[in-house]
């Protein structure tokens, strides 16, 4: 949904991901896909107004040095020492240099549901399912998530 949300408000996105899921992220509107499992978006050129990490593994200054000097890095989830030097370290790197390093936490929102709703409603955005799992199975859906093989998400029914 990260992919579409940015491409909704106009953004070139570029999506890091295993390649496998190189064909499902260009299908929800991502302009490129680099497959971290072959190359490093940290070692290029490019340079990013906005990194949003939502698998942070590997130390942060690593994916700072891709960013604009005024870009934004957002954390979401992630490895213990990524998400804690973002939680940490963010307030004060922020206040330190043009670059602003934030860690995004959930809140639950009646506020953003119903945007979130609308976003698909209106077909600006279609949530993408890799699979249903009933609760019994719940141990093999969380096995193909973790193991990052899940193209999408995984839903467990009850």
């Amino acid at each position: 949904m990260a992919v579409q949300y940015a491409k909704s408000l106009g953004a070139e996105v570029t999506a890091v991901d295993n390649g496998s899921k190189s064909e499902m992220m260009l299908s929800v509107g991502a302009d490129d896909v680099v497959d971290y499992e072959t190359e490093d978006y940290t070692q290029t050129d490019r340079r990013y107004d906005v990194v949003f990490d939502l698998a942070a593994h590997r130390p942060l200054s690593e994916s700072r040095r891709v960013l604009k000097p005024d870009g934004v890095h957002l954390v979401a989830g992630g490895a213990a020492g990524p998400v804690l030097q973002a939680m940490l370290l963010g307030p004060l790197v922020s206040k330190l240099r043009k670059q602003q390093l934030v860690f995004l936490m959930a809140q639950d929102s009646r506020e953003d549901l119903v945007a979130a709703a609308e976003f698909i409603r209106s077909g600006k955005g279609t949530p993408v399912i890799d699979r249903c799992y009933r609760l019994d199975d719940l141990a093999q859906a969380l096995q193909r998530m973790g193991e990052g093989r899940a193209l999408g998400k995984v839903v467990i029914t009850m």
